[in-house]
C-alpha cells in the first residue's frame, strides 16, 4: 500500500488555509460525508456539515493552529492514519494548548478527505 504524499500535503495546506481564513465552507469540504469528529470536552460530531459547524464554532476561542506530523502510513489500498502534535492559541486566555491528534483519511478521487479527527490535550497546559 502506498500513501500519495502530495495529496496529503494538498488536504493539509487547504485545512490550514481554510482555517486561517475563518472560511468554515471550506474546511467543511474537506471532511468526508460520514465524518466523525472526537473533540475533547465535547460530544462526538458527525458529518461533513457537523465537522464545518465545529470548526467555525472553535475559530472563535483559538487561532495560531500548527501540527507536527510524526507517524503516517496506510492502513488501507485507500486509507492513510496520521499521528502528530498540535498546538493552538486561545484567544481569551492567551495560553497555548498542545496535544497529540489522530486523522483518518480516506481516498476521494484524487484528493483525501478526513473520516475520523480526534485528538487529546496535554494535561500540563
Amino acid at each position: 500500500m502506498t500513501i500519495d504524499e502530495q495529496a496529503l500535503a494538498r488536504l493539509n495546506d487547504a485545512w490550514f488555509a481554510a482555517f486561517n481564513a475563518q472560511d468554515h465552507s471550506a474546511i467543511q469540504d474537506l471532511y468526508a460525508e460520514d465524518a466523525v469528529v472526537v473533540p475533547i470536552n465535547s460530544g462526538v460530531v458527525r458529518g461533513r456539515s457537523g465537522a464545518g459547524g465545529f470548526w467555525a464554532s472553535f475559530a472563535e476561542h483559538a487561532s495560531a493552529v500548527t501540527i507536527t506530523c510524526e507517524d503516517r502510513r496506510a492502513i488501507a489500498p485507500d486509507m492513510v492514519q496520521e499521528i502528530g502534535v498540535y498546538a493552538f492559541h486561545m484567544k481569551d486566555n492567551h495560553r497555548t494548548v498542545s496535544g497529540k491528534y489522530l486523522f483518518l483519511c480516506r481516498m476521494d478521487g484524487a484528493d483525501y478527505r478526513i473520516c475520523t479527527h480526534m485528538w487529546n490535550r496535554h494535561l500540563w497546559d
